[in-house]
């Protein structure tokens, strides 16, 4: 048996099994049978994990923006055992050694769908932060919030989407790791790239306690994977010595017709998915992000008089049921915040004609308020009822260049440090 030809085949089978899957659910018409085969893939994993194993915590398969799910362990356990049983029969059926030219074209075929899959999710990472729709600006609630109350992760939502312009290079850093990846000749520049930047990524993971590290490892993985048949070239080059030979690529279409067609064809095509992801992207930003169109009374709103049924309640910390404020974000969301900063979530519907809002809790459909805003001087009173209840604020509206996150400009001199 030949050690090397057998790691072959198993890494083969992981990747390929982990990346399912790519690229069928972006296939139109192919989309629908990847999606039934990955209902099957999700009852396998449900079953070892809850009948076969019997984990004292119950395996999930809902999608809940977490990479690092028991799920997701328990079907990386699954494609290992697949990996490994389907190395033995392809060992068996293969009795003859793998030579080396049907190991150079299933060894090329196998990294290029590597760094096809690779590229495509820089580049889809990278939009999302370039059009700054990944870490949006900081929300009113966060900026009201207690910085010892958010959570690790919270952190880094904050500080990332506090400074578009770091975000952006991220981005831009992604994206140009996605489109390197996408031509051989300066596949081991792309790959580089992403071990640079999926390590600052893992080690954000990693001590923020974000949940996609099973991702980010996946990523680098691939990248040092698709540097591997050149690493003793790139350790010369690095380590400037002994002789480096010009590399010569495989191709798999010797005819000079076929190689400019497909050659043509490819940029077409790479062209045509940055130019739509770019466009699907940026119209997600209009409808969700910065530059969606924002309400009328966005702003948040800190209330200084709280009146229920005539009688003013004073702003004492200890009370969870007087509000202290109100943050409106959305014209279709708002968020209620009590004197301790615990936080109620609400759907609202506006009338701006009549000037009435409706607000119904998102876990509660009894939790209703129906206030009618009106103007005095420099403040906004919101009048009407919760529950049973009479109600009237006095509230002050504050924006966010109102607070001092956001109000210190880029200095290039700076005598002392602005530390707050």
């Amino acid at each position: 048996m030949n050690l090397k030809n057998t790691l072959f085949r198993f890494v083969v089978l992981v990747f390929t099994l982990w990346l399912f899957p790519f690229p069928l659910g972006t296939i139109p018409f192919l989309d629908t049978v990847a999606e039934f085969i990955q209902n099957g893939a999700n009852e396998l994993v449900l079953w070892f994990g809850n009948d076969l194993i019997h984990f004292e915590q119950q395996v999930n398969a809902q999608t809940t923006g977490s990479g690092d799910k028991l799920y997701d362990y328990v079907r990386l356990l699954i494609i290992l055992i697949l990996a490994v049983v389907g190395t033995v029969i392809w060992t068996l059926v293969q009795r003859k050694p793998m030579g080396s030219t049907a190991r150079s074209k299933i060894e090329y075929w196998f990294l290029v769908y590597l760094r096809y899959y690779l590229a495509t999710v820089m580049l889809g990472y990278g939009l999302a932060k370039v059009f700054v729709l990944q870490f949006s600006e900081p929300s009113f609630v966060r900026l009201v919030t207690n910085f010892g109350d958010f959570s690790p992760m919270g952190v880094v939502w904050t500080f990332m989407g506090q400074s578009k312009g770091y975000t952006i290079l991220s981005g831009a850093l992604e994206v140009l790791a996605g489109i390197l990846l996408f031509h051989k000749r300066t596949v081991n520049l792309g790959s580089i790239l992403v071990l640079v930047v999926t390590a600052n990524i893992i080690a954000l993971n990693f001590f923020y306690d974000v949940p996609v590290k099973l991702y980010a490892i996946r990523y680098a993985s691939i990248a040092l994977l698709l540097l591997l048949p050149d690493s003793s070239t790139i350790f010369k080059v690095i380590f400037g010595y002994g002789n480096i030979k010009a590399k010569t690529f495989f191709e798999p279409f010797k005819d000079k017709k076929w190689f400019v067609y497909t050659r043509i064809g490819k940029w077409v095509l790479l062209t045509v998915f940055v130019g739509y992801s770019s466009y699907t992207t940026y119209g997600r930003v209009r409808e969700f992000g910065y530059l969606a169109p924002k309400p009328d009374l966005y702003g948040l709103y800190e209330v200084q008089e709280y009146q229920r049924n005539s009688i003013v309640i004073p702003p004492l910390l200890t009370d969870s049921l007087r509000l202290r404020y109100i943050a409106i974000d959305r014209s279709t969301f708002a968020t209620f915040l009590d004197m301790q900063k615990k936080r109620s979530y609400y759907r609202m519907d506006s009338d701006s004609i009549s000037g009435q809002l409706s607000l119904v809790n998102y876990r509660d459909s009894t939790d209703v308020y129906t206030l009618k805003v009106k103007q005095k001087d420099s403040t906004l009173i919101f009048e009407g009822f919760h529950r049973n209840d009479t109600l009237r604020l006095k509230v002050k509206r504050k924006g966010k260049e109102d607070f001092l996150v956001n109000q210190r400009p880029f200095k290039w001199i700076q005598e002392r440090p602005f530390n707050r």
